[in-house]
């Protein structure tokens, strides 16, 4: 309908379009801007679809800023793509400085309200350390959990160590019931089921919360352990340059699941006054747990009401109790 010098065909709907208004990514391909909007959200409601690998549909041309088009986009692509920048902070130290916060249990954008969006895997791993720290901070506010350090010998600042959690009543010896959580192994710590649950679907599924909720309306204690974090890194001296070298060691107690699991056992558990202990272990929290039977089962089953394993693997073979 255009006519004219200059005009060129778009490659989805096969419409002239003026060259001037096209868009541009540096290939052969041009798009009127109808079909570019189309495409545009094609690649923004695919969550899995990098921001990064934003383009052309029919090559491998990338879009690295929206104004490198001629078209006018509608002011919805615009806000999305904007939203999706700010998701990628420079120093992010809270939830806030990657754009998003939860809603409801789910991780939303802060400007669009639209579920997580995958950028890289560097982007995903901070992102998961700062969840994290969201989900601790929020056992200690809302739940009035305990954070420890453990070994309990650690005295000076840069020993390696690692945390649990455990409610006041577990200390002050005043719960009938001890409840104890394990987690599985992986990038998991202390809250979390699995880190990918909590950023692609819930934290009612992906961490402790409701098992925390259940346990404290019926007032019992609980221990929140943490057998996978076997490793600290501690400083380990400082360049000419004045950068600080760090180094990793195994932490003390907890050098493996299985000591992690007697460690607690030995330092926090058999000092409870609980008459009744009941325990969900998860994936590999499961191995653990089984070993506490095998190697303490005069002390643990007078007192051990029931387990649930969940999703935990075992060979029969090595389980003698």
């Amino acid at each position: 309908e255009y006519g004219g010098m200059g005009d060129v065909k778009c490659c989805k709907c096969e419409f002239d379009i003026p060259a001037n208004v096209k868009s541009d990514l540096g290939c052969a391909h041009h798009f009127c801007s109808l079909c570019w909007e189309k495409e545009l959200t094609k690649q923004f409601d695919n969550p899995r679809k990098s921001i990064k690998e934003f383009g052309c549909p029919r090559c491998p041309s990338l879009l690295k800023e929206l104004n490198q088009t001629n078209i006018i986009l509608n002011e919805n692509t615009l806000k999305r793509w904007k939203a999706l920048q700010n998701t990628m902070p420079t120093n992010p130290s809270k939830l806030e400085d990657f754009n998003y916060e939860y809603k409801n249990g789910k991780i939303v954008n802060k400007e669009t309200g639209e579920p997580f969006h995958w950028v890289d895997q560097p982007h995903y791993n901070a992102l998961g350390d700062i969840i994290l720290k969201y989900i601790q901070d929020y056992m200690v506010k809302e739940f009035k959990l305990k954070e420890v350090l453990l070994p309990l010998e650690s005295n000076k600042q840069g020993d390696p160590t690692n945390n649990i959690f455990m409610t006041a009543n577990v200390l002050n010896q005043t719960c009938e019931t001890l409840f104890l959580i394990i987690q599985g192994s992986g990038e998991v710590r202390p809250g979390q089921w699995a880190r990918s649950l909590c950023i692609n679907d819930s934290l009612d599924t992906g961490t402790i919360f409701p098992y925390l909720e259940r346990a404290l309306n019926l007032h019992w204690g609980v221990i929140v352990f943490n057998p996978n974090q076997n490793i600290a890194q501690v400083e380990d001296g400082v360049t000419a340059e004045g950068k600080v070298l760090y180094k990793k060691v195994p932490v003390p107690g907890s050098k493996t699941g299985r000591d992690h699991i007697i460690y607690v056992w030995d330092n926090f558990v058999t000092k409870s006054n609980a008459k009744y202990i009941v325990a969900v272990a998860h994936s590999a929290g499961g191995d653990a747990l089984v070993n506490l039977l095998r190697k303490k089962a005069s002390e643990v089953f007078p007192r051990l009401c029931g387990v649930a394993f969940t999703d935990s693997v075992h060979t029969l073979s090595l389980i003698h109790i």
